[in-house]
């Protein structure tokens, strides 16, 4: 079992090693590369690079966030409310 704070060779590297579980952050892009960022009660924050290729991820409520599904497009992005998109059905 990991212990919190242990210190690990990773990539030829010693890291010290902390257990990610419960953390709450955001996934974010810059040009086409993704990466989760964990801000701090002061503001500050810290950048990780994704490496896990089969994380687990729940949108939490009022995220703003809505699936888009339609001819060719399958996209997560903000909601419609943040975009003011005019309703399909709507004249």
């Amino acid at each position: 079992m990991m212990i919190e704070n242990d210190t690990y060779i990773y990539g030829k590297k010693p890291c010290s090693v902390e257990d990610a579980s419960g953390v709450k952050g955001m996934l974010l892009r810059s040009g086409s590369t993704y990466f989760f960022r964990i801000y701090e009660t002061d503001g500050s924050f810290r950048d990780y690079d994704l490496a896990h290729d089969d994380l687990a991820v729940t949108i939490d409520d009022g995220a703003l966030a809505s699936f888009y599904r339609g001819d060719g497009i399958n996209t997560l992005d903000h909601s419609p409310r943040v975009f003011g998109l005019k309703n399909a059905d709507e004249p």
